[in-house]
């Protein structure tokens, strides 16, 4: 039996099905494991916030995690920001965690990505139009990032926390990740020559996902 259960937290405009968590998930069932594939869209991704989405992983692990094992998490962009943020609440419940290109000081960060005119756009219309992986506009809350910063931007996880990061992320630039993990001996970060979507090296993520499992635990 797996000494940990296993998560896999997409990132924003993303959902249970995108392409890195199947692709890990299927992985994991040929060695006969389970990556559970939480919908962190909640309520839905036009009224998402974090607040709602940590605590959808407060359900996940009072629902699965009966058994006392802890959680091992993959958390990709928003989703290895989700991975942290819990973590640094429930140090008891998380034994691993596994960052790609984490979406670290999310509330912060929307006018470098959409730029200061959008940004005031979007507080003052309320609503803001993204365009999710397959092609669909939808219009995302301006509450979404009111909430997003009342949270902490650099959460402190106290568990073994491995970051990988693409040298060629223009979304969240890896200097980020590169500068959480030089101040803090328990985490560990590398590079790859890769862009945010990391979709170049799934060997790479799943070479990580098992160098975080304990020797002889058979991932």
């Amino acid at each position: 039996m797996a000494d940990v259960h296993y998560a896999y937290l997409h990132g924003f405009g993303a959902g249970p099905d995108s392409y890195k968590g199947t692709s890990l998930h299927a992985r994991m069932a040929a060695d006969g494991r389970i990556l559970h594939l939480p919908d962190l869209q909640q309520p839905s991704f036009e009224k998402l916030t974090i607040t709602a989405a940590l605590e959808a992983l407060d359900t996940l692990d009072a629902t699965v995690a009966v058994d006392g094992r802890k959680w091992c998490f993959v958390g990709s962009s928003m989703g290895g920001y989700l991975a942290a943020l819990w973590a640094a609440r429930h140090p008891v419940r998380v034994a691993r965690l596994l960052l790609l290109c984490p979406g670290f000081d999310l509330g912060a960060r929307w006018s470098r990505l959409i730029g200061s005119e959008a940004l005031e756009e979007w507080e003052r219309e309320g609503n803001h139009t993204f365009v999710s992986p397959q092609g669909v506009a939808r219009d995302v809350h301006w509450g979404f990032v009111t909430d997003a910063r009342q949270h902490p931007g650099w959460p402190e996880v106290s568990c073994p926390t491995h970051i990988i990061h693409g040298r060629l992320d223009a979304a969240v630039p890896c200097a980020g990740s590169l500068s959480y993990a030089s101040t803090r001996t328990h985490v560990t970060i590398e590079t790859v020559e890769d862009d945010h979507g990391l979709a170049s090296s799934l060997d790479v993520i799943w070479r990580g996902l098992r160098d975080t499992e304990p020797e002889n635990s058979g991932i």
